[in-house]
């Protein structure tokens, strides 16, 4: 379970998406106490979802061979499908120009967002396939031993890495933290598709053939 998590938590570390809000929070008035919250809210919301997957499961996965067993493992697979079909749907769209859309309100009123609203958001950007993908594989825990209490601690903490990484840097050089979180949020918006293509393949590879292993065996 835990090199499934570590995976997973690195794929979401790395969420373009995340990241370039991430950024603009932290770079508005009283960035770091929203850029708090914002982590707070991503944390919140995986903590809830490993809660309900263990108390549905009654903290007592289904038994290897058992039809509960296999359905789980099938359902990553085809998790996994659906992260190369993400993949190649990247793919096909680098070198277009980005489709144009509105900006959303909250974007215009970054300085005057809450910290409530900030949390929503930390809740509400996460990528939803890789937090449904964690929650397969958590579904095979059962909170008995410190290392599966171990697992799901560095899943959380590694997927909010990055966040807590900017976090620290704006606290800790608060007057060279503009110019680079300029850099930064400049080089993901060059990089997101390669980015995307990147991680949601090699994750969903990943699952495809370490699942088909387990089932064939």
């Amino acid at each position: 379970m835990l090199l499934n998590l570590v995976l997973i938590g690195l794929a979401m570390a790395l969420y373009p998406v995340a990241l370039t809000i991430f950024i603009l929070i932290v770079a508005s008035k009283r960035g770091l106490r929203k850029g708090a919250a914002f982590i707070s809210g991503w944390l919140a919301t995986l903590a809830a979802v490993a809660a309900v997957t263990i108390s549905a499961t009654g903290n007592a996965p289904p038994a290897r061979s058992t039809a509960p067993a296999t359905a789980i493992v099938v359902a990553k697979i085809v998790l996994g499908v659906a992260l190369i079909g993400i993949a190649e749907r990247q793919r096909r769209q680098m070198g277009r120009p980005p489709a144009a859309k509105k900006e959303p309100a909250w974007r215009a009123r970054l300085d005057e967002m809450s910290a409530i609203f900030a949390v929503g958001l930390g809740a509400f950007f996460q990528p939803s396939v890789l937090v449904v993908t964690a929650a397969a594989v958590i579904t095979g825990a059962k909170l008995s031993t410190t290392a599966s209490y171990v697992a799901l601690v560095v899943f959380a903490l590694l997927s909010a890495s990055t966040f807590l990484s900017i976090e620290a840097y704006v606290a800790l050089r608060p007057t060279q933290s503009a110019e680079t979180l300029g850099r930064l949020d400049g080089w993901i918006h060059r990089h997101t598709d390669v980015i995307i293509v990147i991680g949601a393949a090699a994750l969903g590879l990943w699952l495809i053939a370490n699942n088909a292993y387990t089932l064939a065996t």
